[in-house]
């Protein structure tokens, strides 16, 4: 990885994580934490050797406010950062990463979500009515 921080854990030691999320945040780098001139936005930007699915981010972003800030009104955002191989190739990085997307972009814009994915919906059954 080009940048270089803290592991995650060791930025955030007083964080309680366990299972399948401890596991990925053993990848995972912070190279920056910003706080918001308003004071009430939390920004950690991440690196990461390995994908990361957006609902471990999500639910990443939920333990640290729950845990560190549940006192204070702020928000948690975790700016992410993936160095993949080269074996993920666009074609590739999509299939892997459509749930993902999908869910980011749910989060963000629910129209536009409905749109995205009734229109791949729509693709998927012009490629197989008229392949069969």
């Amino acid at each position: 990885m080009e940048e270089t921080g803290k592991e995650f854990l060791e930025a955030f030691p007083k964080l309680e994580v366990e299972g399948e999320l401890r596991e990925l945040l053993s990848t995972m780098e912070v190279v920056r934490v910003t706080l918001n001139r308003r004071k009430d936005l939390l920004r950690i930007y991440t690196v990461s050797s390995q994908w990361i699915h957006k609902k471990y981010i999500y639910k990443l972003e939920d333990m640290i406010q729950s845990q560190l800030f549940s006192h204070a009104p702020i928000r948690v955002k975790i700016i992410e950062r993936f160095y993949l191989s080269r074996q993920y190739t666009p074609e590739r990085l999509l299939e892997v990463y459509y749930s993902s997307i999908l869910l980011e972009l749910k989060n963000y814009h629910i129209l536009l979500f409905h749109l995205l994915y009734y229109y791949l919906m729509f693709l998927w059954y012009c490629y197989l009515h008229f392949l069969l």
